[in-house]
């Protein structure tokens, strides 16, 4: 059920590539609808151009009532309503407000996929890209388990940060264009120049055949 009886704001789960079709449906509505962006630069084969794009992949928030969900979650494109089990969760007012303030500042911003211990990962950057490994520590540099699963047998390696993406990211991008994992291109030719700059309103990147589709949120 939808907590209080006063508004307040969700995050709605929309189809890939809609949430800028969302957002303007919700506000023909006179919904509060918000929509972080962020402005990436993009090259194709012939041209380049700054787009702006989601700065939460695949969602749309907006600050509604009990009353107004079923004008809201009518919209179309919206999936559902991000729960907590079966609940719908409301995002805390000041969540929202700080979001605000960082896309209304002139501060580059951009998506940020966390990692976390025991997370499976794909090493996309330096001398071990392709590699899949575990996360076993989180600082500047991460710390990272390879595993030969045929041989029972794992090693511990330290890589930076930036040279590796969570290995579901990599299985969204083969489900988003029909690939399978082991048909996919190659990990390093799959990911674009930034991992979070691939384009919600345009066509596949130039090196891209596998983009990941969006981070978790």
């Amino acid at each position: 059920m939808i907590h209080g009886s006063g508004p307040r704001w969700y995050a709605l789960y929309v189809r890939s590539r809609h949430e800028k079709s969302v957002k303007s449906q919700l506000d023909a509505k006179d919904k509060e609808a918000f929509l972080p962006l962020y402005s990436a630069r993009h090259k194709w084969a012939d041209r380049s151009q700054t787009v702006s794009l989601p700065l939460f992949p695949g969602y749309v928030f907006c600050r509604f009532t009990p009353a107004d969900r079923s004008a809201v979650m009518t919209t179309s494109g919206i999936i559902d309503v991000v729960r907590i089990g079966t609940d719908p969760a409301p995002l805390p007012e000041h969540e929202i407000d700080a979001i605000r303030r960082v896309v209304n500042s002139p501060l580059l911003t951009e998506p940020y996929a966390g990692l976390a211990r025991g997370q499976e990962v794909v090493v996309v950057g330096g001398p071990l890209a392709g590699i899949h490994a575990t996360v076993t520590e989180v600082k500047k540099n991460l710390r990272l388990v390879l595993s030969v699963d045929l041989l029972q047998r794992s090693v511990l390696v330290e890589i930076e940060r930036d040279w590796v993406i969570p290995h579901n990211a990599v299985k969204l991008a083969c489900d988003m264009y029909g690939h399978t994992e082991n048909i996919c291109p190659s990990t390093s030719q799959m990911i674009p120049d930034t991992m979070t700059h691939m384009s919600h309103d345009a066509e596949t990147p130039r090196s891209c055949k596998g983009a990941p589709r969006r981070p978790s949120f």
